[in-house]
């Protein structure tokens, strides 16, 4: 009160938003944004009143910021990201790779290689904010693994497979021969290698290969090498056979149960299916 009226006053507030109070000094929260027109009228002892009015605006403190779970990795590169934006309602992502979003807490599959800015607009009452955060994804390359065999199917004792290596982007290789009976050789770290398959059967060949990056490709090709040895075997030697002796230095001795033709060829092999006699 400047002037006039005779204390004591009363105080008879209105906030504008459907409540009231009175005092001479309040307190009030506005739990909402808008604008709000008050009031409040105050009366003295004698019962005489006078009033006075005014307006405010109620915003929001609105701040756009988040985070990302993984900053770099191998493509493809699943990233999640969350929101620590404040006072918003609504939300605009963008990847930086011409992918966006309106969730509030998206997950991104980052397809290619390469490195990406990522922005976030957050959105309230009070208006918008953004924030942008340059170079935050990183994305290696990933090698590709493939290969080819030849051949493919042996029928002949003592040939191998030689593995040629299709792969784009790689740097480092590790084969599977499928072939546990060759102990240590059923794997490979050589770019192009040789196996050889000493039984008759159907094997599966794999490949995992890598890059500068320490990314990995891998391919599994199953029932992809195909081993029939009886059929040149039988064809060879049909009867009995006897070799002494055993084991043999300079000379072998070889006696049969049946006459045996004189176009006979064969060949003797080590355990690696090297030719170490010819007959």
């Amino acid at each position: 009160v400047n002037s006039g009226g005779l204390p004591p006053f009363d105080f008879s507030w209105d906030f504008g938003d459907s409540t009231t109070g009175n005092g001479d000094s309040l307190l009030h929260m506005y739990p909402n944004v808008g604008t709000y027109a008050y009031s409040v009228v105050v009366t003295d002892s004698n019962g005489c009143a006078g009033s006075c009015q005014g307006i405010l605006s109620i915003i929001t403190n609105l701040s756009a910021s988040f985070e990302a779970d993984t900053l770099n990795g191998c493509a493809p590169l699943l990233v999640s990201f969350s929101n620590y934006s404040t006072n918003a309602v609504s939300y605009f992502w963008d990847f930086g790779d011409g992918s966006n979003s309106y969730l509030p807490e998206p997950s991104h599959d980052f397809l290619l290689a390469g490195v990406y800015d990522i922005m976030l607009k957050a959105y309230g009452g009070g208006g918008n904010d953004s924030v942008q955060v340059f170079s935050q994804v990183v994305v290696n390359p990933s090698p590709v693994a493939n290969f080819q065999a030849f051949p493919q199917s042996i029928s002949s004792s003592g040939d191998s497979v030689h593995f040629a290596d299709n792969s784009i982007g790689a740097n480092s290789w590790l084969w599977g021969f499928g072939d546990p009976g060759s102990g240590n050789q059923n794997s490979s770290s050589i770019q192009n290698p040789v196996h050889y398959y000493s039984s008759d059967g159907v094997y599966s060949v794999s490949l995992e290969v890598g890059n500068q990056y320490n990314c990995k490709d891998s391919i599994m090709k199953p029932d992809f090498i195909k081993i029939d040895l009886s059929a040149s075997l039988h064809e060879a030697i049909n009867a009995r056979v006897n070799i002494f002796p055993v084991p043999f230095n300079n000379e072998l001795k070889l006696s049969f149960t049946e006459n045996i033709s004189p176009e006979l060829h064969g060949r003797i092999l080590n355990i690696k299916g090297q030719t170490v006699l010819s007959l």
